[in-house]
């Protein structure tokens, strides 16, 4: 029998967009694993992600234009022991 401790979880995708709409243009944060360079690490920063039952980012989170709102989404894979090589 797993327990939960025999698992591990990656965010694969990471983005926000002005609306739950999936047609909408999207701000990756992390993008197939990685974050984007663009933001720096003073924006967006990994601290774990893939090696532990949780992730953890650290971010600055600003305003999309022309919106009151952002929606923040993400994709995930869960893994046995280990999402890392």
């Amino acid at each position: 029998m797993q327990t939960v401790d025999n698992y591990a979880l990656k965010v694969v995708n990471l983005y926000t967009s002005a609306s739950n709409r999936s047609t909408d243009v999207k701000y990756y944060l992390l993008q197939n694993g990685c974050p984007n360079t663009a933001l720096g690490n003073f924006l967006f920063k990994t601290i774990w992600n893939g090696q532990f039952t949780e992730a953890r980012f650290q971010m600055k989170m600003a305003k999309i234009s022309g919106s009151d709102v952002i929606y923040l989404f993400a994709d995930l894979v869960l893994c046995n022991n280990s999402c890392t090589p």
